[in-house]
């Protein structure tokens, strides 16, 4: 009798859990609430990774970002500060606060979608290490956005454009499915350059590789997807060479003029010495407006001021290894199972580190970089499998074949777990 009633239970377990699983993946109501339920997941530790950390009122410093408008001249870095002269006349704590909390909400959201999809499909298909997967980015500390910074506070970090070119990412990301995102990309790509000129070493290098992914894929309206794809690796070159080399030259007014019109906008302290040398390529009283001065600064400064050996740096860095490992393994299979025809177009998704370590080089806050360059591999991988690339699925189930192993799967599951408990409990306290 007993053992009946058990296997009675069981088969009623086995009931819900499968019209669980139906709801999840068939009925769009499923959809959203698996897409709410990883919403509130990333939103929960936000809020936890923001304990201990000021908010955006606490740094004044952060203000400076918004005050430059294209009164200014064609200037790097200028467009959401042109955006706010539209709506006012003056920049406070509140506008930068307000407008920046929602752009982190819009963030998650899109982050929530997006790991939504691929859990969804990931749960149809039963594949596990997609499942798996879907945790670097729902629940990593590198990749909740950007508040779990060990390099700075949570005010410098929300207060940063990264948040708004992650979100030019991501719209391109939803629009890589349909035909329009070849029409859409030089516009996008324009934008996050705009925004700032950090996109060229972040985001902009994987939506080229991307492009040229699906331009070597699909075979129908070569011609046009082709015009599409030079016009948006044009606007890449152009914008970037313009932003990092010439738009230091571009100031249409003098410095004192251009400190009346930040005093204008803004009562309180503000870093003079950003002005001058974002804007007019002088620091200190010298001149790094030249290609080669810039360089040869950003390089002293990486390597004699932000160090690259502290161990809180080391200790963010091996964490944004990981997934970026992960997915580097995965290019290196695809490019060795596609054919020639497809080759070059994997081979771009291998060489993508490359900007990464020029982005380390040349930049003073790394841990963005890190965690931008986490985000955009990961969701290039999310992308494919959305797409159905039909090598992956192979990858997929060779790279499976290793958890089948019952010793190598509790090894696995330990270093997976492990991984976001170092990540939140000890990394932030290093």
């Amino acid at each position: 009798m007993n053992k009946k009633a058990s296997k009675r239970r069981t088969r009623t377990k086995h009931v819900y859990l499968d019209n669980l699983i139906a709801f999840l993946t068939e009925k769009r109501a499923g959809f959203f609430s698996l897409a709410l339920f990883l919403f509130v997941i990333m939103l929960i530790l936000c809020i936890v990774s923001l304990r201990d950390k000021p908010l955006i009122t606490d740094d004044w410093g952060i203000i400076q970002l918004y005050l430059i408008d294209y009164r200014v001249g064609f200037v790097s870095r200028a467009l959401i500060g042109e955006i706010f002269s539209w709506f006012t006349d003056t920049v406070t704590f509140t506008q930068i606060s307000v407008v920046s909390y929602i752009a982190i909400g819009i963030s998650l959201i899109m982050q929530s979608f997006l790991a939504a999809l691929v859990l969804r499909k990931a749960i149809r298909e039963n594949n596990t290490l997609m499942i798996l997967l879907v945790g670097f980015l729902v629940c990593s500390p590198i990749t909740i956005t950007w508040n779990l910074s060990p390099w700075g506070s949570s005010a410098h970090v929300l207060g940063l454009f990264d948040v708004y070119a992650l979100i030019i990412f991501f719209i391109y990301l939803f629009a890589a499915q349909s035909t329009t995102m070849f029409i859409l990309s030089p516009f996008l790509v324009f934008l996050g350059m705009t925004i700032h000129y950090f996109f060229a070493l972040t985001f902009l290098p994987g939506i080229v590789a991307l492009q040229f992914y699906f331009l070597c894929r699909d075979k129908t309206d070569r011609k046009p997807r082709l015009a599409f794809f030079v016009l948006t690796c044009a606007v890449g070159i152009i914008t970037t060479i313009y932003f990092v080399f010439c738009a230091k030259n571009a100031a249409k007014i003098s410095s004192d003029d251009l400190n009346n019109l930040m005093r204008s906008k803004w009562s309180g302290d503000f870093f003079q010495s950003y002005f001058e040398f974002y804007i007019y390529g002088n620091y200190d009283g010298i001149d790094y407006s030249t290609p080669g001065a810039f360089l040869r600064f950003m390089l002293d400064y990486t390597i004699n001021e932000v160090g690259l050996f502290q161990k809180q740096k080391v200790c963010y860095s091996l964490m944004a290894a990981v997934p970026i490992g992960i997915c580097s393994v995965y290019w290196f299979k695809l490019y060795a199972k596609a054919d020639k025809t497809r080759k070059p177009s994997f081979l771009c998704f291998a060489l993508l580190p490359i900007f990464l370590i020029a982005a380390l080089l040349l930049s003073t806050d790394k841990w963005r970089f890190l965690s931008t360059w986490v985000i955009m591999e990961l969701s290039i991988l999310y992308t494919l499998y959305l797409t159905d690339e039909p090598l992956l699925k192979t990858v997929n189930q060779e790279l499976t074949v290793w958890l089948r192993n019952d010793a190598q799967t509790l090894f696995g599951t330990l270093a997976y777990i492990a991984y976001f408990i170092i990540g939140f409990v000890f990394l932030d306290k290093v």
